[in-house]
């Protein structure tokens, strides 16, 4: 029965036949969606006190917040999901900084995909989706977490054994769309993997990945903005006097790892490399690493957990506009170190410190431009403090 007929049923009109009406409403939906879906809502509150230290310039303190919640579905051989975040617009960033007059803040649509179950070992999804490819902490070498791209993927999984699985990770996702054009820029992924169990509690995984981008030259891919409202752009090289296109291809070869096991406390080794092997003319800057470890788990109440990540990526080694917004001032040519600690103090509040140290690997790169040529857009040396409070619902 409609909502609009039980609400007239119960004597419309009254403000109790409206309450009476929505409860049966809401109930008479639950039970029907516990026979065709199963309905899953998630999401976060993020306070952050960040400060940026720069030697021989001034610092700079702001607090930001961080928003998410997401919906998803469940219906046998199918699936939907959408998530709302709050943000600027960019791709690699969902954060809010305080002030501006305390102006309103923007929410966006952060996800919104389909997802096809056609067999259990294969998933089909389409649309604004979670990033399909496995990554551990250290892969934000080449994907910030937050980025969420657009396209089609496909997910594959086999077990070989109770001790080994494979697995293969695909996407297609177009990058712009050119009007008048059919030069649109694409960017096209393949991860293959295998995850082992070695015995004595060791956990072994590692996959290889390519990643092409094609017509890169034809349009400027949506730099990143992590220090200010200035337009920033990485630092991949780009073309002198062609405002901010691309100088070079980028077809990347990645190699993602972890090492897991028990040493009173959980620990995970990891190690991200990756290299453009496309990169013929911008003279190199094509190669990067982050190694590192991490230290007990910070989920459950009364847990812990610290990292300490030692991270390399020339200008060139992979697109500045995807990687982690978080390396000094987001993007790529930079070296430094990254730690943190962080501690649950319950199983939905975790409270978190982390500091970074870097430099740029070349101050010469795009100096030209208007928006890197200064010190004050594009400084050698940034460490960076973010305080978080994180509370998860």
């Amino acid at each position: 029965m409609s909502f609009i007929n039980r609400f007239m049923k119960l004597g419309g009109g009254s403000l109790a036949a409206l309450l009476v009406a929505v409860q049966a409403y809401g109930a008479a939906m639950e039970g029907s969606a516990s026979t065709t879906s199963k309905l899953s809502f998630g999401g976060d509150l993020r306070i952050r006190q960040e400060s940026f230290l720069n030697p021989g310039a001034d610092d700079r303190h702001r607090q930001r917040l961080r928003l998410r919640f997401g919906v998803k579905a469940d219906m046998e051989k199918w699936g939907a999901a959408f998530k709302l975040a709050s943000g600027t617009g960019e791709q690699v960033s969902t954060n809010q900084t305080f002030g501006n007059s305390w102006n309103q803040k923007n929410i966006y649509l952060d996800q919104a995909y389909v997802t096809a179950r056609p067999k259990d070992w294969l998933k089909v999804h389409a649309g604004k989706q979670e990033n399909p490819f496995w990554r551990v902490y250290s892969s934000d070498l080449v994907w910030d977490s937050d980025l969420n791209p657009e396209g089609f993927s496909e997910q594959a999984s086999l077990d070989v054994n109770d001790r080994v699985s494979v697995f293969g990770n695909f996407l297609q996702a177009p990058v712009n769309e050119i009007s008048g054009s059919k030069r649109d820029p694409w960017l096209f992924g393949n991860q293959i993997g295998v995850q082992a169990k070695l015995g004595g509690g060791l956990r072994w995984n590692i996959a290889v990945a390519n990643y092409a981008v094609s017509h890169e030259d034809v349009s400027v891919l949506h730099a990143t903005s992590s220090v200010d409202s200035t337009v920033l752009l990485g630092d991949n090289t780009r073309v002198a006097g062609g405002g901010a296109l691309l100088a070079g291809q980028f077809h990347m070869a990645h190699v993602t790892t972890e090492l897991g096991f028990q040493a009173g406390v959980p620990i995970r080794l990891q190690g991200d490399f990756v290299r453009n092997v496309h990169d013929r003319k911008t003279n190199g800057q094509d190669a990067g690493y982050q190694v590192g470890l991490i230290a007990g788990s910070a989920k459950t109440a009364g847990s812990w957990e610290g990292g300490l990540f030692k991270k390399f990526v020339e200008a060139n080694a992979t697109l500045s506009d995807l990687a982690d917004a978080d390396w000094g001032n987001g993007g790529t040519n930079r070296k430094g170190v990254v730690l943190w600690l962080a501690h649950a103090c319950t199983d939905f509040l975790v409270l978190q410190a982390k500091y970074s140290m870097t430099e740029r690997v070349d101050p010469f790169i795009n100096t030209s431009h208007p928006y890197t040529a200064t010190s004050t857009h594009r400084p050698n040396n940034i460490n960076r403090l973010q305080l978080d409070a994180v509370l998860k619902f």
